[in-house]
C-alpha cells in the first residue's frame, strides 16, 4: 500500500503490516489529524528516495533537509530508538554525467582533476545504486533541476568533459549545447520502463538549433507526456530564465497535455488548477491536450484550438518538402 492510500484509508491500513504506524492526533480545534510514524517516515525514505550531487556541501545540506522533513510534526521522540535513518547510501556525492570510462582517455588524468571531475556509476552495487537498479531496469521516476551552463563556458575550464560528452551523449552532437540537455538524456536512460521523468528546465531547446537532439529523441520514442510553459515568466528569483515544467514517460501515449501561464500570480492555485483539468482557457492560463504526431525534431510550436490545428497542417507541409522555416528558431 502506498504511503498516499495508507493516511487516507486508515481501516485497510490497520489490517496490513504497516499499522500501527499510522497515527491518529487532533489539533487545537479538535479537528482530526493522520500522520505517519517517524519509524516509517525514515523507513519510506531510505526505500525510496536516491540522489546525487557533485558538490559534498549540497549532499549534506540535502541530507539535513530530509532528516528536517522526518522530523516535522513531531511533539515527542521514541526513547531507546535510532530515530534516523543512515541516507549515506542514499544520497551520493559524484558527477552524475561522467562514468568511471572517463579515467580511461588518451590524455592522462591526474589525481587532482580526477578529484575535481568525481566520476560516478550509477549501476555500481558498492559506489552507485546497483543493488537498487540493474543494468536493464532504472528508477519508477527521476525529477530534478539540472544547471543551465552553455557548454563554450565549459571547454575554458573542462576540456576533457565536454570531450567526454560528445563522445557519450547524442544530445552533445551539436556544438554549442546547453549542458540541460545532457541531464535529460541520461535521466531517460535511468528510467524504468514505465518509469516518469520531470524536471524543470529552459524551453529554449523548443526553438534552438541545439535542441534538436533532444527532440529527435523525445519524439521518436513518443516519450512527451506533458509541458507547463511558463513562457516569459519567471520562477526564479535573481536570475532572468525562460522555464518550463517538461514531463516524460516511457509508457506508451497518443497524446500529451500542453499548458501555459501567461502571467504567474500564484503559483500554486495555478499549477493545481493545471494538474486537475485537460481543457482550459482564460487571458492568463491554456490547457489543452495535443497530439504526439503534431511534434517531430523540427522546431516545436504549440497553439490552441484553430492555431493548433493550423499548426498541424504547416508541420504536414513542412514534412513534405514544401520549405516552410520558422523565422523565430534561434541558430547558432
Amino acid at each position: 500500500m502506498s504511503p498516499y492510500n495508507y493516511l487516507n484509508n486508515p481501516k485497510e491500513a490497520r489490517k496490513g503490516t504497516l499499522f500501527p504506524h499510522l497515527i491518529d492526533e487532533r489539533d487545537a480545534d479538535g479537528n482530526l489529524m493522520r500522520r505517519l510514524s517517524i519509524e516509517k517516515k525514515g523507513e519510506i525514505l531510505r526505500n525510496n528516495i536516491y540522489g546525487v550531487d557533485i558538490d559534498a556541501q549540497a549532499v549534506e545540506i540535502t541530507i539535513m533537509s530530509l532528516y528536517i522533513k522526518v522530523l516535522e510534526g513531531e511533539q515527542t521522540l521514541p526513547h531507546n530508538k535510532e530515530l534516523l535513518p543512515a541516507l549515506s547510501s542514499n544520497i551520493r556525492c559524484g558527477n552524475s554525467l561522467i562514468s568511471y570510462d572517463f579515467l580511461n582517455q588518451k590524455s592522462l588524468i591526474g589525481d587532482s582533476e580526477k578529484e575535481r571531475v568525481n566520476p560516478f556509476e550509477w549501476r555500481s552495487k558498492t559506489t552507485g545504486f546497483g543493488n537498487i537498479i540493474g543494468e536493464k531496469s532504472g528508477f519508477d521516476v527521476v525529477i530534478g533541476n539540472p544547471p543551465y551552463i552553455r557548454i563554450q563556458t565549459m571547454k575554458e575550464w573542462a576540456p576533457k568533459e565536454v570531450k567526454y560528452f560528445s563522445d557519450n551523449y547524442k544530445t552533445a552532437a551539436s556544438g554549442n549545447y546547453d549542458i540541460y540537455v545532457i541531464f535529460v538524456e541520461h535521466a531517460i536512460k535511468l528510467l524504468s520502463e514505465n518509469g516518469l521523468f520531470g524536471f524543470i528546465l529552459p524551453h529554449k531547446f523548443f526553438q534552438a538549433e541545439y535542441g534538436e537532439n533532444l527532440r529527435q529523441l523525445i519524439t521518436e520514442k513518443k516519450l512527451l507526456k506533458e509541458i507547463v510553459n511558463f513562457t516569459d515568466q519567471q520562477v526564479f528569483d535573481g536570475v532572468s530564465t525562460y522555464t518550463c515544467l517538461l514531463f516524460l514517460g516511457k509508457a506508451k501515449k497518443d497524446s500529451f497535455k500542453y499548458s501555459e501561464i501567461r502571467k504567474l500570480n500564484a503559483p500554486v492555485q495555478q499549477l493545481t488548477l493545471i494538474r486537475n483539468t485537460s481543457k482550459y482557457a482564460d487571458g492568463i492560463i491554456k490547457v489543452d491536450s495535443l497530439p504526439v504526431s503534431s511534434i517531430t525534431a523540427e522546431p516545436w510550436q504549440f497553439g490552441f484550438g484553430d492555431e493548433a490545428n493550423l499548426l498541424n497542417k504547416m508541420n504536414y507541409h513542412t514534412l513534405k518538402g514544401c520549405g516552410i522555416i520558422d523565422s523565430n528558431a534561434e541558430k547558432r
